[in-house]
């Protein structure tokens, strides 16, 4: 194509229509007109400085050379002949027809002799007088030109440089993010401390992302507008220039015309020079210089453009969306001693969940007796390594989620059931309370997190039918009174949900964006599950409001909308929510009202616990409230929750309990009192002494 527009159209070339004739009925010959804004167009600078500025230095110098030839007109020949030495065009502007024709007159100059004060005259008022205007005009709309092609030019590389370094940006916030994410959601063999520290970073870093994405896709329209209004502009300056170009040098032609044929008049004994220059300047073609520069500007492109770009080179545009990982180089994760030393213990945890703990887990569940009390034994040993107990919780997990279909998520699984004999639910209530005892003591709020949810997900039936829980044998744990382990458990979920959102986005498509607050099935539940634990409605509403409010630093603007979120579905006039393998506390007689201790240790996510601990213990005792959303479906007999708690022994099983619907004490305070009648008066004594005993809600969160 530059081939083409350079050789121009040959001499044969017809526009010819389908009748045969002339397609437009003009002249027969087809013409190829190059121009500035057709095919020079992104070459201002080259134009600017190898064809209009010289082109304009030229013709003032010209002018300066007529007015100084008036001067010297008086003057005899040796002064003209030392006056066209003075007048050199610029290398690029020559060989052109109108530079001949200045050189034709530069001729005539040093053959004349002695000339006559009349032709001074007229080049001075009528030569050099239309040259200084015109030059005063094209200066001004010059300066003009240049400096709104400057000023485009800087706000266009103004908006890409922003834009390639926002999209630079976005691309190691999502990136950074991404690695943090997976740290925290697969380092689970991490301390909880390391752990909790990588969940707080991975949400900051999500964060940022999502301001790093916003800003990124700002820049993307800016800088297609700029680039937009580049391109809608130049070419219009890029053609007044041409049309400025063309009417220099016609006014020079016609002022090298009027010269000749003053100088004709006056000096017809030089004839022959006179003729010489006529011609010269009669068959100069301004526009066609103009044509011929043209082509050479697009040969030199063509033998010098590279296929390459430059290093550090802006982008071209059109801007478009792309993937965050496409925009620049990624930042793999940095190689320190800790990670090392996560990737050892991931290792061994790997190799604990793939080979030593899944026949020990299959024994649990299918074992006899004894078998089933030798591997609970066998579990339970080591806990205190965080290795072993969150392997435990993954393989336990993994059991729970071979009888789902693929893509179930734990907090959507069905209870399993324990098969007889007695021994072995036995057995795994003795797991599970080791393990909440070494959570308890190291803090781990990641692993009790874990068993809250899987205590819920096994059951036995025992002797009458009745099924149980292993929620019912360790509701009694101390580590659910405490504040600051609910409060990690919400935090947790918070992470969690932010890690997922940082490497949920590799998976999607360019140009969608994450717009309403990250949330997991987890962190939807979280308040259901504090409410299955024995936490009245008002006080997990209290709670959750302290620990959004305390992290809102690192949650950022979306703190009130998490707010809001979490404990929709539980205000009043909410609609009900499916139980998923989740029963709320809230209005069974089953469960005892639990009160909630501020312990004194600092909690792992940071060092806001004390503001709790200052301000008492926390009791959040839910029975006969009615505030959690009803479940559908059949609900499932559970074991007697307050005797449990309280070390009373269970009543026995009778038609009536194997019917209970779970109905609260407050709805049917008939059957409540029956079932306290059906105490001895000894344990009904020890039931009113612990009654007694227990302090009221209002010492925490009132």
């Amino acid at each position: 194509w530059l081939k083409k527009r350079m050789e121009g159209p040959s001499a044969g070339e017809l526009v010819t229509g389908t009748d045969g004739g002339t397609g437009d009925g003009c002249d027969a010959k087809a013409v190829t007109e190059l121009s500035f804004s057709g095919d020079l167009c992104g070459q201002f600078e080259v134009l600017w400085h190898q064809r209009s500025e010289p082109s304009e230095q030229f013709l003032e110098r010209v002018t300066e050379v007529l007015r100084l030839r008036s001067q010297l007109e008086r003057q005899y020949g040796q002064s003209l002949i030392d006056l066209s030495s003075q007048l050199v065009s610029p290398p690029s502007l020559q060989g052109g027809t109108v530079h001949a024709a200045v050189d034709a007159v530069l001729v005539n100059f040093r053959n004349r002799g002695e000339q006559s004060l009349e032709i001074a005259d007229q080049i001075e008022a009528d030569i050099a007088a239309t040259l200084q205007s015109v030059l005063t005009q094209h200066r001004e709309a010059s300066k003009r030109m240049l400096a709104d092609v400057q000023l485009l030019e800087r706000y266009r590389e103004d908006k890409i440089r922003a834009y390639s370094k926002l999209s630079s940006r976005y691309c190691s916030r999502c990136s950074e993010a991404e690695n943090v994410a997976q740290e925290c959601l697969q380092g689970m063999a991490m301390r909880p401390a390391e752990r909790t520290k990588v969940g707080i970073r991975a949400t900051q870093l999500s964060q940022q992302a999502r301001v790093a994405e916003e800003e990124y896709y700002g820049s993307i329209d800016q800088a297609n507008r700029a680039a937009a209004l580049y391109k809608h502009h130049l070419p219009i300056v890029m053609g007044a220039l041409q049309n400025m170009e063309e009417k220099r040098w016609l006014c020079l032609k016609d002022c090298m015309r009027k010269l000749v044929v003053y100088e004709t008049s006056w000096l017809r004994n030089l004839q022959y020079d006179l003729e010489s220059a006529a011609k010269t300047a009669e068959g100069a073609d301004p526009k066609g210089d103009v044509q011929e520069f043209i082509r050479q500007q697009l040969k030199a492109r063509e033998d010098t453009v590279s296929a390459t770009e430059k290093p550090g080179s802006l982008p071209e545009p059109p801007f478009g969306v792309h993937q965050f990982w496409t925009l620049g180089r990624l930042r793999p994760p940095k190689d320190t001693a800790a990670r090392r030393q996560w990737l050892e213990d991931e290792a061994i945890m790997k190799r604990l969940v793939a080979e030593e703990m899944p026949p020990a887990v299959e024994r649990l569940f299918s074992g006899g007796a004894q078998e089933a009390k030798e591997a609970a034994e066998e579990l339970g040993r080591g806990l205190q390594d965080l290795r072993r107990r969150s392997a435990l919780c993954c393989v336990l997990r993994a059991k729970l989620l071979s009888h789902e279909p693929q893509g179930t998520e734990l907090d959507n699984c069905k209870p399993v059931d324990i098969a007889a004999p007695a021994a072995r639910f036995d057995a795994m209530v003795s797991l599970f309370m080791g393990a909440l005892n070494v959570c308890d003591e190291q803090a781990d709020s990641w692993c009790g997190r874990d068993l809250m949810v899987l205590s819920q997900l096994f059951r036995t039936e025992v002797d009458g039918g009745k099924t149980v829980k292993l929620l019912s044998k360790i509701y009694s744990h101390p580590i659910w009174n405490k504040v600051t382990f609910w409060e990690d458990v919400l935090i947790i979920g918070l992470c969690e949900a932010h890690a997922a959102e940082a490497i949920w986005r590799r998976s999607l498509n360019a140009g969608c964006r994450f717009v309403a607050p990250s949330m997991t099935t987890f962190l939807s539940r979280v308040v259901g599950y504090m409410l299955t634990f024995g936490i009245r409605l008002e006080q997990a509403r209290t709670a959750v409001l302290n620990a959004v409010r305390k992290h809102g630093a690192v949650l950022g603007p979306q703190a009130a909308a998490y707010e809001k979120l979490l404990l929709q579905a539980y205000e009043p006039g909410a609609q009900p929510r499916p139980a998923s393998g989740v029963t709320g506390s809230a209005g069974n007689s089953d469960t005892a009202p639990r009160i909630l201790e501020a312990d004194n240790t600092e909690s792992a996510w940071d060092a806001a616990a004390a503001q709790i601990a200052d301000s008492g213990s926390v009791s959040a005792a839910n029975a006969g409230t009615g505030d959690t959303p009803s479940h559908d479906g059949e609900v499932e007999e559970e074991d007697d929750f307050e005797a449990v708690a309280f070390g009373l022994p269970t009543a026995p099983p009778g038609p009536s309990s194997c019917e209970d619907n779970g109905d609260s004490a407050a709805a049917n305070p008939d059957a409540t009192q029956a079932e306290t009648s059906g105490l001895d008066n000894e344990s009904a004594q020890v039931l009113a002494a612990l009654a007694g005993n227990q302090r009221s809600v209002s010492d925490v969160f009132d």
